[in-house]
């Protein structure tokens, strides 16, 4: 890896990055034959081979093993550019390199720039790690919430109170969410954000939440903290965007979400996409730190 971090620090003189960087973590599965020596072992969700269907009507899936190793990769945002990349056995948890993997992506970044935010994938949602990255790295993380969690109905439910609050007649809720946008006017404290479509595009529309309480998993040790039962305890405020309205979702979203979300047929309630984060910020922003996660 020296010699990667080489190569990347001579890239970044090259380029002259500068500044406040968006840096996008993520990480790639790489799949090699049983044989092959120090690889590791996972199970995966794979399409099944019969042509029946669940109940929800999609193809079914099963387990397979997977043998391979996976890759850490901290990529800047704006240009593309890796800087830098961790490699271990396949079994290994997504949360385990992703401190290391930063601190070693600012290293190769110099004093002329400075990792500002990180947006992640649902497969990172661990309250330990996203508190060290804010309380030890300082960085403003990113990442969508899963939807069997208390802080998502929170953020839901807030935005859905507020539409109610403010809908007038047979007023359909994204409506009324771009006529609060357009008046910026804020309604039980959400605020609403849009970006008119092009063309016969359908409008970006975004709800911003802040002030969420339903945290107790975020902190040192996550939600097995043994702080928790204290009573002095008091759970972090968290911040966050409601997309009501994003036409042009990209298909690595949606994958991400078929990876890391529980089985849709749980009975956990489905519902706009939730992004998190430890910073306030303007609906929007939040929004396309996220969307920029998918550089082409």
């Amino acid at each position: 890896m020296a010699f990667y971090d080489m190569m990347v620090q001579g890239l970044v003189r090259t380029m002259s990055l500068r500044g406040k960087r968006q840096v996008v973590v993520d990480t790639t599965l790489c799949e090699v034959p049983p044989s092959f020596e120090g690889a590791g072992t996972v199970r995966r969700k794979v399409k099944s081979k019969s042509k029946s269907k669940s109940k929800a009507r999609r193809p079914r899936e099963a387990w397979a093993l997977i043998y391979g190793f996976k890759v850490w990769t901290a990529m800047d945002a704006a240009t593309g550019v890796v800087l830098a990349l961790i490699v271990n056995t396949a079994e290994k948890p997504e949360n385990l390199h992703v401190l290391k993997l930063l601190q070693r992506a600012q290293a190769n970044l110099g004093t002329a720039a400075r990792i500002d935010g990180v947006a992640l994938d649902r497969g990172f949602v661990d309250g330990d790690l996203l508190h060290g990255l804010a309380s030890e790295l300082h960085v403003n993380w990113l990442v969508p919430a899963k939807s069997n969690m208390h802080v998502t109905a929170e953020a839901r439910d807030r935005v859905t109170q507020a539409l109610n609050g403010a809908s007038q007649g047979s007023e359909r809720a994204l409506d009324t969410a771009i006529r609060l946008a357009k008046s910026r006017k804020p309604s039980d404290g959400i605020k609403f954000s849009w970006r008119p479509g092009v063309g016969d595009k359908q409008p970006v529309v975004v709800a911003q939440v802040d002030g969420l309480e339903c945290t107790d998993w975020y902190g040192p040790g996550g939600s097995n903290s043994s702080q928790l039962n204290s009573k002095s305890f008091r759970p972090t405020p968290l911040y966050a965007t409601v997309v009501l309205s994003w036409p042009d979702r990209q298909s690595t979203d949606a994958e991400d979400a078929a990876e890391h979300e529980d089985d849709p047929e749980d009975g956990h309630a489905k519902g706009p996409l939730v992004l998190l984060s430890s910073v306030a910020e303007a609906g929007l922003v939040r929004f396309d730190r996220y969307d920029q996660e998918y550089v082409d």
